[in-house]
């Protein structure tokens, strides 16, 4: 079972103790961190450092790795939940419109960008994504049109977070392992990985290059089934 960079003791205890509850004998834990780097194609046994971000649904994780073993890491409770509500809060405050958690993801799969240049269709047209909800005021059902600079908007204001936390864990880092950051670059992972214009958004501020996993969605179940065939001691679980 994979897990955030920064649960509890008691935490971890309480993930190995469901297992047992759900009749698996043999249940361990890691790094969500590591699972994902080893699903994107990275050599963590490798003396190089390399760091990984994972921007999932609940949380976003950072991590350095090297020789098989997470060297810093961080996580935060900001990822594509946390988009979502912010989508929400948007168009209730300014378009007086209520919208589920479901079309919210919609509108952010389809128009999510942070790049300069606006998400436009194979014809040029800009794009568009038509939300249905109840009106606050009437309670009547009500149709919005939202355009990509809105929820581009929203989710520059809510990747300060993972910028500010990204910086954080690079001037955290290890000299020794530092210029390793250089020559790798920075691997993301997770579903915020499909995102527009992240490549050259974490590019801007970093000035490292970025690589984007070529599985994103799947690199953390792809990193676990491998993680089931190495040593037992590479988990934190070992008791």
């Amino acid at each position: 079972i994979c897990i955030p960079s920064e649960i509890t003791e008691t935490e971890k205890a309480a993930i190995l103790q469901l297992g047992k509850e759900l009749g698996i004998e043999d249940t361990r834990i890691d790094e969500e961190i590591k699972a994902a780097a080893i699903g994107s194609g990275v050599d963590i046994y490798n003396p190089s450092g390399v760091l990984v971000v994972d921007i999932g649904g609940g949380t976003t994780d950072f991590g350095v790795l090297s020789l098989g073993d997470v060297v810093l890491s961080r996580s935060i409770k900001v990822a594509g939940t946390y988009f979502d509500d912010r989508i929400i809060e948007y168009v209730k405050d300014v378009h007086k419109l209520e919208i589920g958690t479901q079309t919210a993801e919609k509108a952010k799969i389809h128009l999510a960008s942070l790049s300069g240049d606006l998400p436009v269709d194979e014809t040029g047209k800009l794009l568009t994504f038509e939300v249905m909800g109840r009106n606050v005021t009437s309670g009547l059902p009500k149709m919005v049109v939202l355009e990509p600079k809105e929820i581009r908007d929203i989710l520059l204001k809510a990747f300060e977070t993972i910028k500010t936390n990204l910086i954080a864990t690079l001037e955290a880092t290890p000299p020794e392992l530092a210029g390793d950051l250089v020559d790798n670059g920075i691997i993301i992972a997770g579903g915020g990985a499909k995102i527009k214009g992240l490549k050259e958004y974490v590019e801007e501020f970093t000035h490292v290059d970025v690589h984007i996993s070529s599985s994103p969605l799947t690199a953390v179940v792809d990193g676990t089934k491998k993680l089931l065939k190495m040593n037992k001691n590479h988990y934190l679980g070992e008791m």
